[in-house]
């Protein structure tokens, strides 16, 4: 291992950029100047693709970049203009120097998120140790929003459960987190949650148990529960809390059971939704519930009859 030598962090002796300050490492300043230059033209013609990320070495963020086309294009026009910046700041300080003026800029320090990321291992078989096969009649539904989309480095900002004892709905959980970190403008867009929902919300480290002692040993219905499963034993992880041993089902696999694929665009809770014409809101825990609920509960009763649902497109309606 090596030092950094602006933010004096370890490094690895093959590696020539730091990822907790973003700067190079044995460098001169113009060959500091044209991979800053490489940078931001790969990132303004190649962003979607996380070109940029990938030419930095950030392999990980590069192929979330690749999967989601530049994070639906908002993290690529956030990246644009900071690799602008980045690369006409440098460009000023060297102006400065030919004129011999003295410029002055401020230091920041860019953060990896990846530093502090959870292991892989703690939540690779989450799900796959906890799947289950049959469909009891007794469960919890549940679901999370979170901070974005990778359970290793984001935070939950909502949970929420409803309990159905013989497919009858019994009681209720719903609870805000505080992540303790600014929320992107994305996920308020999209939930609708605002940074000042959350501020002094009880943390997750308080709110985990008292989900814990609601769910019991019941089994969890979950739309895309690999997701939400994983989220949980990343936040356990976090928090020195024992994820619980709950068996799970995934509705996303019983909606592609009851519901031919030519029917429908996709399985998404959204789709879903508007498939069944539910007026749930989207992207709230506790109106996600309902949604999922209502597809486990269609497939309780089409395994009875061991029949493909017929629904009217029009009204949302069970026709058989």
């Amino acid at each position: 291992m090596k030092h950094c030598p602006h933010c004096g962090k370890e490094v690895r002796v093959d590696q020539d950029l730091c990822l907790n300050c973003g700067r190079y490492i044995n460098r001169t300043n113009t060959q500091f100047t044209d991979k800053k230059t490489i940078s931001f033209l790969l990132c303004l013609f190649g962003g979607f693709f996380g070109l940029h990320y990938f030419y930095e070495g950030n392999y990980k963020k590069g192929i979330l970049y690749l999967l989601t086309a530049g994070i639906f294009m908002f993290g690529y026009i956030i990246d644009v203009f900071k690799y602008g910046i980045r690369l006409l700041k440098k460009d000023a300080g060297n102006s400065a120097k030919n004129y011999d003026i003295n410029v002055k800029f401020k230091e920041c320090s860019v953060q990896n998120p990846y530093v502090n990321a959870v292991p892989y291992y703690i939540y690779q078989d989450a799900y796959t140790t906890r799947k289950q096969k049959n469909t009891p009649k007794d469960y919890v539904v549940f679901d999370t929003e979170t901070t974005g989309l990778e359970p290793e480095i984001d935070k939950v900002i909502e949970i929420s459960a409803i309990k159905y004892i013989n497919n009858q709905r019994v009681d209720t959980f719903s609870c805000l987190v505080d992540p303790k970190v600014k929320i992107d403008p994305f996920i308020t867009e999209l939930t609708g949650i605002k940074q000042s929902d959350l501020n002094g919300k009880q943390t997750i480290d308080k709110v985990l148990p008292l989900f814990f002692d609601f769910i019991g040993d019941l089994t969890l219905i979950a739309h895309n529960a690999p997701y939400d499963i994983k989220m949980l034993a990343c936040e356990c992880y976090r928090n020195n809390l024992s994820l619980c041993d709950n068996k799970i089902i995934d509705t996303v696999t019983l909606a592609k059971k009851i519901i031919p694929k030519e029917k429908i665009k996709d399985y998404k809770l959204e789709t879903l939704k508007q498939y069944f014409g539910l007026n749930n809101r989207s992207h709230r825990a506790l109106d996600d519930c309902e949604t999922c609920a209502y597809i486990y509960q269609l497939y309780l009763k089409a395994g009875k009859s061991k029949s493909i649902l017929i629904i009217d497109e029009e009204t949302g309606e069970v026709l058989n």
